[in-house]
């Protein structure tokens, strides 16, 4: 076979690897309380107001938590500040 042929075989081949994994990432999850899926979150379950980052492989970005929870770094926190019950 000649090299086109092998480089077609093997576009073709990362083609429906990568249509898979797309497929799987897009998938709606079954998120917490409270937590989105979006466009912004490509598919993973995240804070309002936050992002999917494929470096950190992580939701960043501060959180618009639901009542009764606050923004702790990159997540929502229920827990009652220090001194507090």
């Amino acid at each position: 076979m000649s090299n086109r042929v092998h480089v077609s075989i093997a576009l073709a081949v990362a083609l429906v690897v990568l249509r898979a994994a797309c497929a799987c990432a897009e998938e709606p999850a079954a998120c917490g309380a409270g937590q989105v899926v979006n466009a912004d979150t490509a598919g993973h379950c995240c804070w309002p107001g936050q992002a999917w980052s494929t470096t950190r492989a992580a939701c960043v970005g501060t959180p618009s938590c639901p009542a009764g929870a606050r923004a702790a770094g990159d997540t929502c926190s229920s827990e009652c500040p220090a001194g507090q019950a």
